[in-house]
């Protein structure tokens, strides 16, 4: 399983390269067929022999394995791109992408001893990351907040044992999407921080406006 698994990661990532240099036009049909050029000639790119071993183990040879948030991330993009409908509201992508920051930043400088208390350590075996997770994903769930299904889905596929890694947190967190979530939160936050100042900008200009009149 972990295997073919490990193919999907290449193929997505080459996809969503093909579809952005091939996806221009705002046809609608364009785009559909745009996307499925893209991943056939992914799968094909991903599947081609380099020394007697398929590209997309390359990856996993250099120890590469992306976590099941940004598998999901990178399939919305190409959906999204293809035409597709959201299949996740821009609120619950945005918590997805704080996660990611926040418990990557609490894991890996921790993990590469930085304090004496390794996190890493809570994703073996059934420990207490496990039912956590899986508490957040029912309550996510039971909230309408298709982020849990994104835990649930990480939570199968440590039971199906998906990746070459027993760890929950390899399910969960990986560099890259720790690397884009700090981007992507920060971004967020800067966001945040020039909204009030541009509607106070903007309350302003209307009341001279209103002054003038």
């Amino acid at each position: 399983m972990s295997y073919w698994f490990s193919f999907l990661f290449p193929w997505l990532l080459i996809t969503a390269l093909l579809q952005w240099r091939l996806v221009r036009p705002k046809n609608q049909k364009f785009k559909l067929r745009g996307a499925v050029l893209a991943s056939g000639i992914g799968m094909l790119v991903t599947l081609l022999p380099v020394r007697g071993i398929p590209l997309g183990r390359w990856l996993a040879g250099l120890n590469v394995h992306a976590s099941i948030p940004l598998l999901v991330l990178l399939a919305e993009h190409i959906w999204k791109r293809a035409g597709g409908p959201e299949l996740l509201r821009v609120r619950e992508r945005n918590l997805v992408w704080s996660l990611g920051a926040v418990a990557g930043t609490l894991l890996y400088p921790l993990a590469l001893g930085l304090g004496s208390f390794d996190p890493y350590s809570w994703g073996w075996s059934l420990g207490g990351l496990f039912p956590m997770t899986a508490l957040g994903a029912i309550v996510l769930i039971w909230r309408r907040n298709r982020a849990g299904w994104l835990l649930l889905s990480a939570m199968l596929a440590y039971d199906a044992r998906c990746l070459e890694s027993i760890n929950v947190w390899d399910y969960l967190l990986d560099p890259v999407y720790w690397i884009l979530s700090v981007g992507m939160a920060a971004r967020l936050m800067w966001q945040k921080l020039r909204r009030p100042a541009s509607a106070t900008a903007m309350s302003s200009k209307t009341s001279i406006t209103h002054a003038c009149q």
